[in-house]
């Protein structure tokens, strides 16, 4: 049994995104999952791999809104520098929750896609704030 919170919204449609967040919560109210709406996200409660194929079908629907932006996904486990990525206007800048990251199976799903935020010592996350 795990606990789950996440945020997912186009940060690049203006300042309301209630058609992206509404898309999300029909998911997840119909996931049949408990689930619990915070100011900041969604905290769903179920075994691992139905609350993350919620995650997921959130994920899904959002980019299929999307359909022009490119994603770049950041993990700490990438090995390819953002640096090196070709970022355009529109496209979609991914992070995970700072305590778990990006679900596997995202960054399985989308390899070419992950690039690493390079720091210094031994940092385990980075400020979302200070990364964008």
């Amino acid at each position: 049994m795990v606990l789950l919170e996440f945020s997912m919204t186009p940060l690049t449609k203006g300042e309301s995104v209630s058609v992206y967040v509404t898309r999300s919560l029909d998911i997840v109210d119909s996931s049949g999952l408990p689930y619990q709406l915070t100011p900041m996200g969604t905290i769903i409660e179920g075994e691992w791999a139905d609350v993350m194929a919620v995650v997921t079908a959130c994920f899904e629907a959002m980019r299929a809104g999307l359909p022009d932006a490119r994603l770049h996904l950041f993990s700490a486990q990438a090995t390819r520098s953002y640096l090196e990525a070709d970022f355009e206007p529109g496209d979609a800048l991914v992070f995970g929750k700072e305590s778990v990251g990006l679900p596997p199976e995202l960054v399985e799903r989308y390899p070419e896609r992950v690039w690493a935020i390079p720091t210094s010592g031994r940092v385990r996350s980075l400020n979302l704030s200070n990364a964008v």
